[in-house]
């Protein structure tokens, strides 16, 4: 999920105004939500994306089919 993504999600997700009486656990569900999403995403190295922004760009950047497998693999192991 890029920046963008997240942003439109959270965007989304944004508590909407509460009606009087509705009660504030209501009106506080949705940004319990949100804080979950946020908490189980990974943080994005903005540094090390545009590092392979441009690499990709110039066409200096290598794939590792060996460790993307690797990678795979233990995704689909749940670790």
């Amino acid at each position: 999920m890029d920046l963008k993504q997240l942003s439109a999600v959270r965007e989304a997700r944004q508590p909407k105004a509460v009606e009087p009486g509705t009660g504030a656990r209501t009106a506080a569900a949705p940004a319990v939500a949100v804080s979950r999403d946020i908490a189980s995403t990974a943080p994005v190295d903005t540094a090390k994306v545009n590092a392979v922004r441009e690499q990709i760009a110039s066409g200096s950047y290598k794939l590792d089919p060996a460790r993307i497998a690797d990678a795979m693999i233990r995704m689909e192991k749940g670790g």
